[in-house]
């Protein structure tokens, strides 16, 4: 920024850098493109090979297991959990319905392979239950809106109920994620979604005995 007859002005620099891209980078939208035309089309376009057949050792991958290896050459150990059908590694039938294929680079035990998918598995349900509660937050925060619209013209009392409509979004918000999350344990750990379910009721529980009638 600079002054210039007392007029305050930006002055914005643009560099141009040579990069490898998997992408069309349009030269259209440059500031000058003179000089830094690029291809409107890819050379060579890039896509992913996967081999028809994929041996470790004298055992023969199935799909799944070949799609999971993404490096090339031949690395020295792989540990694998999968169902051996005489040199064929297949997917594994659960009792539970699920399919067990898995590879990993390098030797591991069977418990190391499986804290590894628990780890995985675990992030991905927490992320999904933040995600939840962040859907069932903003969901709320709109439903309510109308009532901070209605106020919206009074500074003071707008401020407050704007608060107060974000408090009132976070602890149903809250309290709806734990009671999914304990509808989810109901069957298999009765205490944990006993437990959740009372931490769910908490802020009715609060607002209740802090709103007892008073006796005369």
């Amino acid at each position: 920024d600079y002054e210039e007859n007392g007029e305050k002005k930006t002055e914005t620099k643009y560099s141009y850098n040579t990069e490898w891209k998997s992408e069309v980078v349009k030269s259209k939208s440059f500031d000058r493109e003179i000089g830094h035309n690029n291809p409107s089309s890819m050379a060579v376009e890039s896509f992913i090979a996967v081999a028809a057949d994929v041996n470790v050792g004298n055992f023969h991958l199935s799909k799944g297991l070949s799609g999971e290896w993404s490096f090339l050459g031949r690395p020295d150990v792989v540990t694998i959990v999968a169902h051996q059908k005489e040199n064929q590694l297949t997917p594994y039938q659960t009792q539970s319905g699920n399919v067990l294929e898995l590879l990993y680079e390098g030797s591991l035990s069977a418990v190391e392979v499986f804290e590894k998918e628990h780890a995985a598995n675990s992030m991905l349900t927490w992320a999904l239950r933040f995600a939840g509660w962040l859907l069932m937050f903003v969901g709320i925060k709109l439903m309510t809106k109308i009532f901070h619209t209605l106020v919206d013209w009074i500074p003071g009392i707008r401020d407050l109920v704007s608060l107060g409509l974000t408090v009132f979004g976070l602890c149903v918000a809250t309290s709806l994620t734990l009671l999914t999350v304990a509808m989810g344990w109901i069957f298999y750990r009765p205490l944990v979604a006993l437990l959740l379910g009372i931490l769910a009721a908490m802020p009715i529980l609060i607002a209740r005995s802090r709103h007892r009638p008073k006796m005369l």
